[in-house]
């Protein structure tokens, strides 16, 4: 009995321990799996854990950049419209950059944009801006010194949106500031080249594909983000 009762024993604190773990798990994707829990719990993790490496390491350099931005918009709707178009948007901001270890660095910081589609609908046509706070995290790896690949995410929290409809037929138009849309969420990957100017100054050119995956409609369609950003701008080298 003794040898069996110990060999009873590993299995049971096995058992007890897959319990424990499913239900961890269970829990978890419940969070995950809702829209709010999705967005800030994968955007935060990811920011936490760049953060994590870089508390590791000494950061050897900083760089702060003003940035200028302009959006070729496209979204991805269902059902889809009997037209859409996707438009152009311009914003501005400003990010941080520090250095991980060699070769890598993190950067974040916020942009006012404006991304805008263009619908029609039987004879109805809308255009549709909408105006976001951007939260980018990126991790960069730069191989040379002016060429930078990028990836990471995003978090945009809309701050306006504003809709224009028209009907050709009867040349009727109206315009509505009353149109909302949801918090946006998603995939950042792209690559920018760096030209240096000063030793401490630096001309950056960055093209973004935006990936989103959040429904931004707060109708009955879903709607989700597909934009290509070009961000220009000046970078100083802080240390």
């Amino acid at each position: 009995m003794t040898v069996q009762n110990a060999g009873l024993r590993p299995r049971i604190l096995k058992n007890q321990e897959g319990l424990f773990m499913t239900a961890i798990k269970s829990i978890l994707l419940k969070i995950f799996r809702t829209p709010l829990g999705h967005s800030f719990f994968t955007f935060y993790l990811s920011l936490f854990l760049a953060i994590a490496i870089a508390d590791v390491s000494s950061a050897e350099a900083f760089d702060f950049s003003i940035i200028g931005a302009a959006s070729s918009s496209s979204y991805s709707i269902t059902p889809p419209p009997d037209v859409l178009a996707g438009g152009a948007g311009f914003g501005l901001g400003v990010t941080l950059g520090f250095d991980l270890i060699p070769f890598f660095s993190l950067e974040s910081g916020a942009l006012y944009i404006v991304h805008s589609l263009s619908a029609s609908v039987g004879n109805l046509t809308a255009r549709i801006n909408y105006n976001y706070l951007q939260i980018p995290a990126l991790l960069r790896f730069t191989p040379v010194p002016f060429i930078t690949l990028e990836a990471g995410g995003y978090y945009g929290i809309p701050i306006s949106t504003s809709s224009t409809g028209v009907i050709p037929s009867s040349l009727v138009s109206s315009t509505s500031s009353t149109y909302s849309s949801s918090n946006d969420f998603g995939f950042l990957v792209g690559a920018g080249l760096r030209f240096p100017l000063l030793p401490v100054m630096s001309i950056r050119l960055d093209a973004l594909y935006e990936y989103g995956l959040t429904n931004v409609s707060t109708g009955t369609a879903t709607q989700y983000s597909r934009n290509l950003d070009i961000w220009a701008g000046v970078t100083l080298s802080l240390i």
